[in-house]
C-alpha cells in the first residue's frame, strides 16, 4: 500500500480500523479477568459479557454527548442559513438537528426496544426512572 495515493478522507478510516483491531486484541487477550484461569469457552464468554456491559454504557454516553454537539452545530448552521440562504441550504441544519435529537433519545429508545422484544431488566428500568443512561441492559449492578 502506498501512502502517497491515500486521500485525506481515507486517513480517519484507516486510523479507526487500526484502533478497533488493537482494542479487539486487548479484549480477546485477557482470559484471566473473569477469575477462571482454566481458559474454557464459558470463562471467555463471561469475560466478554462483563466487558460488553461497560462498552455499552460508554457508547450510550458518547451518543448523548455527540447528540448535544449535533444540536449545537445545527443551531450555528441555522444562523448561517439566515445570513446567506443561497450558500447553506435549510436541509443541512434540519438534518443535523434530527440526528442530534435521535442521538440524545437513543438511550430511551434502546430501553424501550429491549422491553418490546421481551428483555426485562430491573436495573435498566431503575436507571431509566432516575434519568441516567442505561448500559444497554446487558448487566445488572449488584447492590
Amino acid at each position: 500500500m502506498q501512502f502517497k495515493s491515500l486521500k485525506l478522507s481515507q486517513l480517519p478510516i484507516i486510523l479507526l480500523s487500526a484502533f478497533l483491531l488493537l482494542a479487539s486484541s486487548i479484549f480477546a487477550g485477557s482470559s484471566e479477568v473473569a477469575g477462571s484461569p482454566d481458559g474454557t469457552f464459558g470463562a471467555m464468554a463471561d469475560d466478554m459479557t462483563g466487558q460488553m456491559g461497560e462498552f455499552g454504557s460508554m457508547l450510550v454516553a458518547v451518543a448523548f454527548v455527540a447528540g448535544i454537539g449535533f444540536v449545537v452545530v445545527a443551531l450555528f448552521k441555522f444562523k448561517q442559513h439566515k445570513d446567506n440562504p443561497t450558500q447553506v441550504t435549510i436541509g443541512t441544519p434540519a438534518m443535523l438537528l434530527f440526528i442530534g435529537i435521535f442521538l440524545i433519545y437513543l438511550p430511551n429508545l434502546i430501553t424501550t426496544g429491549g422491553s418490546t422484544v421481551g428483555y426485562t431488566s430491573s436495573a435498566g428500568l431503575e436507571n431509566q426512572s432516575k434519568g441516567t443512561a442505561t448500559s444497554l441492559g446487558l448487566t445488572a449492578p449488584t447492590t
